[in-house]
């Protein structure tokens, strides 16, 4: 190899360890402090990709490998499978451009089969205080989803919740012994279809659509819903 091969070499496969490599590292400061700098980036590379990146398909890595080899190539350096993080910053805007990156997360497209697994959660989950909260607390909570509560009767339990990738205010209501979970939806992601009812073998529920979001309400399957959701949706103020 001549000087430009190795200095290339350190740059775009810092982990070679072909002798000639090797030997000019240990008599090349210039090289040698080149190679250092690019296994740190390589290091740091790896860290962002484990740690920060969304994840990536195996799609995605065979397509990082294929261009990293294409870039090899051209420059007459061999990258092997294992060094491509030493050039993956100068292959970015091309992995872009392929939409192989999954930055869409995942959540539960339908919102009514979200709504009743999220009650069935709940039940199993939320812990009700004997103190019920303050609609000023309430409606701090609820401020960033557009929404504010004329009063807070009835509600014993609230919640910011992302269960199955769906953000919503989960506000628990009872009303006598029947327990209501009502759910302020913003309308941030895209549902496959929006039924106004909707029911299984426990639960059933109603949705209704506003300018911001959706009001979700479900109760057990053996009461009624209609009063309760009259006497919510008066309660629930959307901010315009």
């Amino acid at each position: 190899m001549n000087k430009e091969q190795l200095m290339q070499t350190a740059l775009a496969d810092p982990h070679c360890q072909e002798p000639a490599f090797l030997n000019a590292l240990d008599n090349d400061p210039q090289l040698s402090l080149a190679h250092a700098q690019a296994l740190e980036n390589d290091k740091q590379l790896q860290q962002f990709f484990e740690n920060s990146a969304p994840k990536m398909s195996s799609q995605a890595l065979d397509s990082l490998y294929a261009i990293s080899e294409q870039t090899s190539k051209k420059s007459n350096v061999l990258t092997p499978k294992f060094g491509y993080m030493a050039i993956a910053a100068s292959l970015f805007i091309t992995l872009f451009s392929l939409n192989i990156f999954n930055y869409q997360d995942e959540y539960n497209n339908d919102l009514m089969a979200h709504a009743l697994s999220h009650s069935a959660h709940g039940d199993e989950t939320a812990i009700i205080s004997a103190q019920a909260p303050l609609l000023t607390d309430l409606n701090a909570e609820l401020k960033q989803y557009g929404v504010q509560l004329a009063n807070a009767a009835n509600v014993v339990w609230s919640k910011e919740c992302d269960f199955e990738g769906i953000k919503s205010a989960h506000l628990i209501y009872q009303v006598a012994k029947t327990k209501y979970d009502v759910y302020l939806v913003p309308k941030t992601l895209e549902y496959s279809a929006i039924a106004t009812s909707f029911d299984n073998e426990k639960y059933h529920g109603t949705i209704e659509e506003f300018a911001n979001g959706y009001l979700v309400i479900v109760s057990p399957i053996n009461k009624a819903i209609e009063s309760f959701k009259r006497s919510v949706t008066e309660q629930v103020l959307w901010q315009i």
